[in-house]
């Protein structure tokens, strides 16, 4: 079935929010659309998937930053220029690969908006498979959000 123009619209929107807000945009648009249509659903858990994953490596790239400096201090804890350089240098590297990271997560949700409003249906990559097994986990949950019924 093909996805409609509007939901073609929505998902490639989902995908274009991760662009200014890598990790705000798509747990918002993620938890306003997973009821919605199947294709929108997958393609918001996409979006998701590659938020967390490259809010991941961002992470992870700053702390083992931080623990190289912070284990080059404490050998040495006295002040010398070159420990100053090569600081510099490990910063500028950190900097660099953090600015990757984001270049490479702007290419990737710019072909994925277009994919989604071409209407493709299949998310590709690793945050595909995991778009794919939480779009069908949700489809399996018995317990839906329904109103509370006070007595």
């Amino acid at each position: 079935m093909n996805p409609s123009p509007t939901e073609r619209q929505t998902a490639a929107l989902g995908h274009l929010l991760s662009i200014p807000f890598p990790v705000t945009g798509p747990i918002v648009f993620w938890l306003l659309h997973r009821r919605a249509s199947r294709f929108v659903c997958l393609h918001a858990a996409d979006t998701l998937a590659g938020g967390i994953i490259q809010s991941v490596l961002i992470t992870t790239a700053l702390i083992i930053s931080f623990l190289v400096s912070l284990a080059q201090f404490l050998q040495n804890p006295q002040f010398t220029w070159d420990m100053v350089w090569q600081m510099g240098i490990k910063a500028a590297v950190v900097w660099i690969t953090l600015g990757l990271v984001y270049v490479i997560g702007v290419i990737t949700s710019i072909l994925r908006a277009r994919a989604a409003y071409q209407g493709e249906w299949r998310a590709r990559g690793f945050t595909g498979r995991l778009a794919e097994r939480l779009v069908d986990a949700i489809a399996k949950n018995p317990f839906e959000s329904r109103p509370l019924k006070l007595p």
